[in-house]
């Protein structure tokens, strides 16, 4: 075999590059645009390697290869190699997330530019090559040889672009990337301008396709995996994105729970209306109770969940005939009794809502007293839940401070004098005393 330049690092290259290649079809899946993009890359690059080689090949062996072969095999390998320096200067943009208007210009000017050289080029190569006409100012540079014109020069020169941006890119632009993309500007500028220096200092040597090997390699490893600029995008975005879910599933907590108040709301108006007399007494009771905890110091929670116990408090009085609850005269004995089970019932309900359990409580204790002859079961003191105490003085409240069928609205002394009589018999005295503070200051 006749060649006249040595190969070595050709065929290193092509290994290398083989390598990476059967690595990242083994490893990464195509999903990524990132990959794909990586993957096209080496396609094009094993293509040119192998093309640098033949056209070294038949370069060598000009006399016995028709002219016309050896010139398509170089402009292949010219086109091969354009494109190598082009793709990894798409992949550096895409790592790098930084691409002014006028770089988005000169990267797709220099790509049109370049292939319409090389067609023109081409052309008149091969009208030179069968002697149909002869270019010489165009093509034949100073009666060189085809591969040596000007336009030539001009198809070799025009990927340089690609090499210098990332230059420019790393000297000018290089305080705004991570150390990583640092790596990748500088592998894709150094490497390259390496292998000219040594292919200047040992012209022997093919080196032009064992650089875009080795920047391949620092692509590979340096950043982690074909995958990096995904990841990345992750690592970045995680953050925003978990804000942003958060942001979604709170507001659709805040529906829910809108709904579920608007829910709870409403029956407790239902509640309320199947006696005119009652109307809006839950909604009271509910007010009375948190203005208690608010006094009392309770949390916001524990407020907010007193505040829908106390609403619920006489669910019961669903279960309850519409005239016993509006009968206008005195209740006889059975009647009472009947009232009376409105609280077991309302415990009896609301048992099964496991996300507030105080509330079923609420409703069956809430006309439980301190000294423990209230009902249905007789609880004393602290045994009593916390959430009923509050509302049963709430409920003593408004029932006294509201026009009944039987009687007027009591005066504001009598329900002074009344919640008194209660402290520690009826009422928690401790509570109690929190309550007529309130009632004092003009707060209820």
């Amino acid at each position: 075999m006749n060649l006249n330049y040595r190969i070595e690092f050709d065929i290193a290259g092509l290994i290398i590059d083989f390598l990476i290649f059967m690595i990242v079809q083994k490893l990464y899946g195509t999903s990524s645009k990132n990959n794909r993009r990586f993957r096209s890359f080496l396609y094009v690059c094993i293509i040119s390697g192998i093309l640098d080689i033949v056209t070294a090949y038949t370069f060598s062996n000009s006399l016995v290869i028709p002219g016309f072969v050896n010139l398509i095999l170089n402009y292949a390998y010219l086109f091969t190699a354009f494109f190598t320096a082009y793709l990894v200067h798409e992949y550096l943009i895409s790592n790098l997330e930084y691409e002014s208007k006028l770089c988005t210009v000169l990267r797709k000017g220099v790509l049109y530019l370049f292939l319409t050289f090389l067609f023109v080029n081409l052309i008149f190569a091969l009208l030179h090559e069968f002697d149909i006409s002869n270019f010489i100012l165009l093509f034949d540079f100073k009666g060189r040889t085809y591969n040596k014109g000007l336009l030539f020069y001009l198809n070799f020169g025009l990927p340089c672009y690609y090499l210098f941006h990332a230059g420019y890119l790393l000297v000018f632009k290089g305080k705004f990337f991570t150390s990583k993309q640092r790596y990748l500007c500088a592998s894709i500028f150094g490497f390259p301008l390496i292998a000219v220096i040594i292919q200047v200092l040992m012209p022997e040597y093919l080196m032009t396709f064992f650089s875009y090997s080795a920047f391949t390699f620092v692509i590979l490893f340096s950043l982690e995996t074909p995958d990096f600029q995904q990841l990345k995008y992750l690592r970045e975005n995680l953050e925003k994105e978990v804000q942003k879910q958060t942001s979604v599933a709170y507001e659709r907590q805040l529906k829910i729970q809108k709904l579920s108040i608007e829910i709870v709301e409403t029956l407790a108006q239902a509640i309320d209306e199947k006696d005119e007399y009652t109307n809006g007494h839950s909604q009271r009771v509910s007010k009375y109770s948190v203005l208690l905890a608010n006094e009392l110091g309770w949390t916001s929670e524990r407020i907010e969940n007193l505040r829908v116990s106390a609403l619920l408090h006489d669910v019961g009085k669903i279960g309850i005939p519409d005239n016993i609850l509006q009968k206008p005269g005195k209740l006889t004995d059975d009647e009472f009794k009947i009232i009376k089970s409105h609280a077991a019932k309302g415990g009896k309900i609301l048992k099964n809502v496991s996300s507030l359990p105080i509330a079923a409580e609420t409703a069956k204790h809430h006309h439980e007293r301190y000294d423990g002859n209230g009902y249905p079961s007789g609880l004393a003191g602290t045994q009593i839940p916390e959430y009923a105490r509050v509302v049963s003085i709430a409920d003593a409240y408004d029932a006294m401070n509201s026009r009944r069928v039987y009687r007027d609205t009591l005066p504001k002394e009598e329900i002074r004098r009344r919640l008194v009589e209660g402290s520690g018999t009826q009422f928690d005295p401790v509570y109690l005393e929190a309550f007529l503070t309130l009632l004092d200051r003009g707060i209820v």
